[in-house]
This record gives structure tokens, sequence and C-alpha cells, in this order.
């Protein structure tokens, strides 16, 4: 009986064998669908958690109004072409002395006026111009003579007498220098400068009135000069300030000297010799 068990077990093995091969090698009959237990699911693999995405918070930016920006004067130095106007006081010192009739006479000035304008180039430390200024003075001189005169009918006695000059004129006198100043910016678009000039003087007497007194008796007479050309220098002390991109003020004063004015009067030599001015300016510059 046992050889009947070992073949009964060895055929039931072969019969499940051929089944496995069957479904294995029949693609198209599909595999019998899993059995799950009532109630109870498979188990699948845990997912990983996923952090949720930070959220992004927008946040509106506040609106503000849009000032524009107040532009802010250049302060420095003006440079380029520029233009310029002055006028101011004028001085002459010392007095001038001439002669009339052999006999010097001092002629006392009176305060003028002086104007005129300029133009040239700057840059930011130099400035270089031609300058034309224009100035008038009153003069005025009074001499009293002393003479002695001898009467012969009283034995040479010595008699006095007097004899006086009245004279008044104007002195007018053009100036054309090239100038050249070294300016220095201090702060805020204020600058000192100071230079030097020189060149041409144009100068003439008229409005000349001239009154003698002798022995009680007077004599006027109203003369006129020729124009007299000659050189002049000048010392240059100043300072300006910019108000604007392109404007600026400024004071400054002058000494001049100027060679000999030996002025010709009806025929007359007058000769004033050397004359010395100072002049007190304030005016307007403009750079293009």
């Amino acid at each position: 009986m046992p050889h009947v068990k070992t073949l009964v077990f060895t055929v039931v093995a072969l019969i499940f064998i051929g089944t496995l091969d069957a479904w294995a090698g029949d693609p198209g009959k599909e595999a019998p669908a899993p059995v799950f237990k009532q109630g109870v699911l498979p188990k699948l693999p845990a997912k990983k958690k996923q952090s949720a995405p930070a959220a992004v918070v927008v946040t509106p930016k506040a609106k503000t109004a849009v000032k524009t920006p107040t532009p802010t004067p250049d302060k420095s130095m003006l440079s380029g072409i520029f233009i310029a106007a002055h006028a101011g006081g004028n001085w002459i010192q010392p007095d001038l002395d001439f002669t009339i009739d052999e006999y010097s006479i001092k002629a006392r000035s009176k305060r003028g006026l002086a104007y005129g304008g300029e133009a040239g180039w700057q840059n930011k430390n130099w400035r270089f111009n031609l300058d034309v200024t224009q100035s008038g003075n009153d003069l005025s001189a009074s001499q009293e003579l002393s003479m002695m005169s001898y009467d012969l009918k009283s034995e040479w006695e010595s008699k006095k007498s007097s004899k006086s000059i009245d004279a008044n004129a104007r002195l007018s006198m053009t100036q054309v220098f090239v100038e050249a100043t070294y300016k220095h910016l201090v702060g805020a678009g204020f600058g000192l400068y100071g230079g030097i000039g020189g060149g041409l003087v144009i100068a003439k007497l008229t409005d000349i009135n001239i009154s003698q007194t002798s022995y009680g008796k007077t004599q006027s007479a109203r003369l006129s000069s020729d124009s007299v050309h000659t050189w002049g220098v000048r010392l240059i002390l100043g300072a300006d300030y910019k108000i604007t991109s392109k404007l600026a003020v400024f004071v400054e004063g002058t000494g001049n000297y100027t060679g000999d004015l030996n002025f010709n009067v009806e025929g007359n030599p007058v000769p004033f010799g050397h004359a010395k001015t100072y002049q007190a300016l304030g005016g307007v510059r403009y750079t293009f």
C-alpha cells in the first residue's frame, strides 16, 4: 500500500504543475483577482509627509507722493565767456598842480563818477578781460598872488597889490585796460579776487573857466583842451557772489596810475603830470 500512496501523490503534483504552466503560457488569460477578507484593506506603503509651501504674503506698497527735487544751484565759481557792467565813485589824489601865466596853481578835485563795462573769459581760478571805464571829476583852483608895485612919486614906496586867479574845469578820462585776476573760492558761491591791468588812457580837460582879477579888473575865458593819450596801470581787489548758475554780483576797488597828462589849452601848455585815481565800483557779471 505504500507504493499506491506514493503514486497518487506523484499524479496530483504533476497535475498541479501542469495547471501552473498553462496559466503562465496563456497571456490572454487573466490572473485570478486577489481575494480580500471582508473589512480588511491591504496595507500600502506609507507616503512621506510633505510640508505645505509657505504662504507668500504680498503687502502692497504704500503710495507716496513723488516730489520733484529742487535743483540746487552750483556753488562753484562761474566759468566761461562773460560780460559785465559796473559803476561807482572816482577820486583823484593827490591834488593836481598846473601852471597858468607862469604861476603854479594847485587844483583840488571833487568826487566824480566812474562807469563802464567789461568782457572776457574766466575759469575756476582765473579771469582775463578787456575793461573800458569812463570817469569824470570836477576840478577847482583858486590862487591869490601877491605882487609888489612901486610908485615913483612916493620915492619908491612899495605898495602891495593883489592878483587872483580862479579856475574850474572837468577832467574826463577813458581807460581801456587789459586785466588779469586770480580768483579764490571762499565758500558757498562767495569768492575773492585780485589782479592787475594796464593799457591806454585818454584824458581831456573840458568846461575850463578861468577868471583873473588884477588891479580891480576881472577877465574871464572859457576854454577847452586837446585830448591826451598816455599809458596807465591798475591794481584790482574785489569780491563776488554767485546768485544763479549764470549771474554774479561783485564789488571791487581799483588804484590807477597814469603817465604824464600834458594838456594844450588854446595853444598854451598846461602840464598836470601823473594822476592817481581811486575807484570803488559795484556791478553784475553774466556768464554764457
